[in-house]
């Protein structure tokens, strides 16, 4: 039977970081637990949490953060999160740099594995249809095979779309510039940016002529196939462990 930590290591040989420093590691608990099954989710908020207690899982394996912060000074409700993982004592562990700064973007792979679009992946950030397609066709395309019921676009909806920038998750406003400023990108699918800059911007593009847009998916809806993808390693490839997908849902309801 394989330690959290082992199986961490396992992880991190099958998606080798390709800089020198990561936050990815132990977050909470006994790295050294013995692990029969895991709980994967993008984010464990507090239902991840309980849902993963109640399936009886060893291990949590979360690509984003646990604990959040006001001014870096641990709240009431940071104190309340931690007091449930202390109530559960199921170790978290966080695998994003593994993810994301590799060869092969293994994030920008599930979620596009999951979207099933006929072209090219580079590997990274782009993604070339090999039959074009409107934009109003490939967000409703997107929101279908992803479950997403809150996908925002800016842009023109009958513009054709040929190659994809994929800034999943949180990049920043100047990747997404410079994605959107590509001249042969057509649409740039984020996870979230900020909408008085980046958004505001693209508007500007747009009422200008430009012949682009902006699909954004929420940072949680643009990775969980992701992570789906990372269930589906660990149980094709990891022997005597099982990993079982936890959905965290959309952050907005309405």
């Amino acid at each position: 039977m394989y330690t959290a930590r082992e199986i961490f290591k396992k992880l991190c040989e099958w998606s080798p970081l390709e800089r020198e420093t990561t936050g990815d590691g132990l977050v909470f608990g006994d790295f050294d637990r013995r692990v029969r099954t895991v709980a994967v989710t993008v984010i464990a908020s507090p239902d991840v949490i309980r849902k993963a207690a109640e399936m009886g899982a060893d291990m949590i394996l979360t690509h984003e953060p646990t604990f959040h912060s006001v001014a870096g000074e641990e709240d009431a409700i940071t104190a309340q999160k931690r007091a449930l993982c202390e109530e559960t004592g199921i170790p978290i562990v966080r695998l994003h740099d593994y993810m994301h700064f590799t060869k092969i973007d293994k994030i920008n792979l599930g979620v596009m594995s999951r979207i099933s679009l006929d072209g090219d992946f580079d590997g990274q950030k782009t993604f070339t249809l090999k039959t074009p397609m409107t934009a109003d066709a490939l967000i409703d395309h997107v929101g279908k095979k992803l479950g997403l019921r809150h996908i925002r676009y800016i842009g023109e909806g009958d513009i054709t779309v040929n190659k994809l920038s994929l800034l999943f998750g949180a990049w920043g406003d100047a990747r997404i510039y410079s994605e959107f400023l590509r001249p042969e990108i057509d649409i740039v699918l984020i996870g979230e940016g900020c909408e008085y800059n980046v958004c505001e911007y693209v508007r500007d593009a747009v009422e200008l002529g430009v012949k682009k847009g902006l699909v954004i998916l929420g940072h949680m809806g643009s990775e969980k196939a992701g992570m789906e993808y990372l269930a589906d390693y660990i149980n094709e490839n990891i022997r005597e462990v099982r990993a079982v997908y936890i959905e965290s849902g959309e952050l907005y309801k309405n």
